[in-house]
C-alpha cells in the first residue's frame, strides 16, 4: 500500500517592502508595498539620516522611531508620514547639508511575522532646502571706508558647513568672512574697500557632491554711505 505523505501547510504572512521615499511639504513620506497577506495593526518604522551623500560611506544616525496603526491589503501600497524632516536640530548639529542620505527600516524589532524580513529597508539621497532665512540685518547703514560688522538675524542652521554669506550689487557678488555663526544670528565682516551704495545680502548653499550653488534666502538690503553722510545709529 502506497504511503500518503502529509501536506505541509505554510501560513501566509504579510511581506512589507518600502518602494519609495521622498519629501512632500517638508514631511518625509515612505511608500510601502505589501506583497503578502493583508495586514492591519501596529507597525514601527525607524528613520535615520546621515550627512554623506555616498551610500555605505558611514553609519546612519538613527534618530526617530515612528509608530503607526496601518492597514495594507495584499498587493496594496500604504503611504505613511515619517514626520518633519527639519534636520538638523540641537541633538544633531552636524547633519546640516542640502543633500542628505535618508533611510527607513520597517519593523526594526521584528515584532510582526513576515514572509521576507530582508526587504524592509530603503535608502535615498534627498535634496532639501538648507533652511537659511534672513529676517533682518542690523545696522542697515554703514560709512564708506570703515571695516564693520554686519549682524544678520533669522534661521541659519547650527553650523556653517557649505553655506556662505554673499553680498550682491550690480550683478556682482562677494563672499563675506563670517566672524560668528549662531543658529539665529550671524556676524559677518564688511570690508573697508566696499564702495558706497545699496547692497543685497543673501545666504547661499552649495552641494558638496557637485559644487552647484543656490540661494536659500530672500535678499535683505543694506547701504553704505559716503563719508559726508550722517550715519544711522543702531536701534
Amino acid at each position: 500500500m502506497k504511503e500518503i505523505m502529509p501536506i505541509l501547510v505554510v501560513d501566509r504572512l504579510p511581506d512589507f517592502e518600502p518602494i519609495d521615499l521622498y519629501i512632500a511639504d517638508r514631511k518625509l513620506i515612505v511608500a510601502v508595498l505589501n506583497k503578502g497577506l493583508a495586514y492591519e495593526g501596529p507597525l514601527v518604522f525607524r528613520v535615520g539620516v546621515q550627512e554623506s551623500v555616498v551610500p555605505q560611506s558611514g553609519d546612519f544616525r538613527f534618530e526617530r522611531i515612528v509608530e503607526l496603526s496601518v492597514k495594507i491589503g495584499t498587493g496594496g501600497v500604504g503611504i505613511f508620514d515619517m514626520g518633519d524632516i527639519a534636520w538638523p536640530d540641537a541633538r544633531y548639529p552636524a547633519i546640516d547639508h542640502p543633500q542628505v542620505r535618508v533611510g527607513v527600516l520597517i519593523d526594526p524589532s521584528r515584532k510582526v511575522a513576515e514572509a521576507n524580513i530582508h526587504n524592509n529597508r530603503i535608502e535615498r539621497t534627498i535634496r532639501r532646502d538648507c533652511g537659511a532665512v534672513i529676517s533682518k540685518v542690523r545696522p542697515d547703514r554703514f560709512l564708506e571706508g570703515l571695516p564693520s560688522l554686519l549682524t544678520l538675524y533669522g534661521t541659519f542652521g547650527y553650523s556653517e558647513k557649505t553655506k556662505r554669506v554673499v553680498i550682491r550689487r550690480d550683478n556682482q557678488e562677494r563672499v563675506l568672512v563670517v566672524a560668528d555663526w549662531q543658529p539665529n544670528r550671524l556676524q559677518v565682516v564688511l570690508p573697508k574697500d566696499l564702495p558706497a551704495g545699496e547692497y543685497e545680502v543673501l545666504i547661499a548653499c552649495s552641494e558638496r557632491s557637485c559644487g552647484a550653488g543656490y540661494f536659500a534666502s530672500k535678499a535683505v538690503v543694506f547701504s553704505i554711505a559716503r563719508h559726508d553722510a550722517e550715519p544711522v545709529s543702531e536701534p
